[in-house]
This record gives C-alpha cells, structure tokens and sequence, in this order.
C-alpha cells in the first residue's frame, strides 16, 4: 500500500513538475515575445531616421544645394554674371515742414 502512495506522490509531484515547466516556459516566451516586438518597433524608427538622413545627404549632394551655398556664404557668382552690390542709402528722409 504504501508503494501505491509512493508512486501517487511521485506522480502527482512529476505533474506538478511538468506544469511548472510548462508555466515558466510560456512566461518565457512571453516575455521574448514582448522583447521582439520591441525591437521591431526600434528598428523601424531607425530605418526611417536613416531614411529621413539618407535623403538629407542627397540633398547636400545636390548641385543646386551647392550653388545655393556658394552664392549665399562665398558670395560666388557665375563667370558669365554680373555681380550687383546694394550699398545703404546716404540720403535721409526730408524733414517735414510743420506749419504753425
């Protein structure tokens, strides 16, 4: 009789055992689960930074960005072009007359 408890015991704690496994296993995968998804959502903001940062080197690569900075910071002008100076006025605005 006592060999029968025995092996219920041993049963019953082996079930146990294998149900515990079981429950920490699927928390487990769980919490991988969570930690996947996580970086997917990571990696897609980095791809669109890089994205976003891919396109801003195209357009520093530019000729027109190019032209446009050498013409605003160097002040470069074109061979066939004239360039234009705009020098302050001297001259200040007439006085108004005040009629008493």
């Amino acid at each position: 009789m006592k060999k029968l408890q025995l092996k219920h015991i041993a049963l019953v704690l082996l079930a146990f055992l294998a149900l515990f496994q079981f429950a920490n296993q699927r928390v487990t995968m769980d919490r991988i689960n969570r930690t996947q998804e996580e970086q997917l959502n990571l990696l897609k903001e980095v791809q669109g930074e890089n994205k976003r940062l891919l396109e801003q080197v195209d357009q520093l690569n530019s000729t027109e960005y190019i032209e446009k900075q050498a013409r605003e910071r160097l002040q470069m002008i074109k061979p066939d072009e004239i360039p234009v100076i705009n020098m302050p006025s001297t001259t200040t605005p007439a006085a108004t007359d005040t009629a008493p």
